[in-house]
């Protein structure tokens, strides 16, 4: 490298020494004396050194050559500070790994698309009170919302999150679980990568004793084997059939979610409309705006208000799904959607409750 830069840059104080001398004898062959021609010429040529610099960087080892002065020096700071080169190493360190795990986050979330066919035309439905700003759905609204709506071609709900203790074929495991409806898959236009999803017998109370590993889960604990489905798994001692397992794309309703269950609903929760405990995700019909889906809900949620007095001061709002799970990465990392933020007030699942999500 050494050798071929010296000749190099000999070949170019040579270039660069016959242009100015061809540049003089043009300059006293008109007229002018030898002084007199050689300071036009210079001045006419320019800075000669910039002209090197240049040159040399057309050649592409200029920069090359900046690196590697500049480790140098790195290296000398290195040896002459090495508490203060420690401390630098750890918070670079730490800015970097910071910076990496919050933009893991955010493309998850944001910028990476959303794994559902036509996502553009899912939103996602919230409660409204003048005491909190934020709820989920109360499972007597919903019934009510999807049989009076004409701009949804479904609306689901199912619980955001649920807390199984996970036994046998291996250490006791604590899995974070969502309890879904039948129709859940069918909306969001996606299939399990392996088996099946759920049927609407199996969202009945009793015939709900089957589950949905994650593609996390079922790599991690099961080794992907392609059989655990038919085969039975212990959630809090109760033995449930595993139907299917998802693709390692779906991650809905969030990322923490390694198992789901039928969702099952008491019947009483229908007799009060204060059970603020689904979420609820919903498809429009092609053509239908978001706006034109608000005022839709708008006006139902006027006309409940008017039967139900429960229900006076309630309303609902209608988001893009993908604007309202970016609201959610814009939440503190430590924030998790089962802890009740900003008016959330998502109902967990208890231990005693194994129906898959029943409330």
């Amino acid at each position: 490298m050494n050798i071929w830069r010296q000749r190099k840059d000999v070949e170019l104080d040579a270039e660069i020494r016959s242009h100015l001398d061809e540049a003089i004898r043009d300059r006293i062959a008109r007229g002018e004396t030898p002084d007199e021609a050689r300071a036009n010429a210079l001045r006419e040529f320019g800075n000669v050194g910039l002209v090197k610099e240049v040159t040399r960087e057309m050649w592409g080892w200029a920069s090359l050559e900046r690196l590697v002065q500049d480790l140098r020096f790195g290296l000398r700071m290195l040896r002459k500070n090495p508490g203060f080169s420690l401390i630098a190493i750890l918070t670079l360190a730490l800015g970097i790994g910071a910076n990496t795990a919050i933009f893991s986050v955010v493309y998850a979330v944001v910028l990476r698309p959303l794994p559902f066919g036509d996502s553009e035309r899912l939103v996602a439905i919230w409660t409204h009170t003048p005491q909190v700003e934020r709820l989920p759905m109360a499972a007597a609204n919903h019934r009510d919302l999807k049989a009076q709506n004409t701009v949804f071609e479904d609306i689901a709900i199912l619980r955001g999150a649920a807390n199984y203790n996970l036994t046998g074929d291996g250490e006791p495991e604590w899995l974070q679980a969502s309890g879904i409806p039948a129709n859940l898959f069918p909306l969001l236009r996606v299939q399990p990568a392996l088996g099946r999803g759920f049927t609407a017998e199996e969202n009945q109370p009793g015939q709900d004793r089957v589950v949905i590993l994650s593609h996390a889960l079922w790599q991690r604990r099961y080794g992907g084997d392609a059989s655990i489905v038919g085969k039975t798994i212990r959630l809090e001692n109760i033995a449930h059939t595993v139907i299917g397992g998802m693709g390692p794309e779906f991650q809905y309703p969030t990322r923490e979610v390694q198992i789901w269950t039928p969702l099952t609903i008491n019947p009483a929760s229908f007799q009060t409309r204060t059970g603020y405990a689904h979420l609820a995700v919903a498809r429009h019909k092609p053509g239908v705006t978001v706006e034109q889906a608000q005022s839709e809900v708008s006006a139902i949620a006027a006309r409940l208000a008017q039967q139900y007095p429960v229900n006076r001061d309630v309303r609902f709002t209608v988001t893009p799904l993908r604007r309202d799970l970016a609201n959610v990465a814009q939440k503190p990392l430590t924030r998790r959607w089962d802890r009740p933020a900003s008016g959330r007030n998502i109902c967990r699942n208890s231990r005693s409750n194994t129906g898959g999500g029943q409330h």
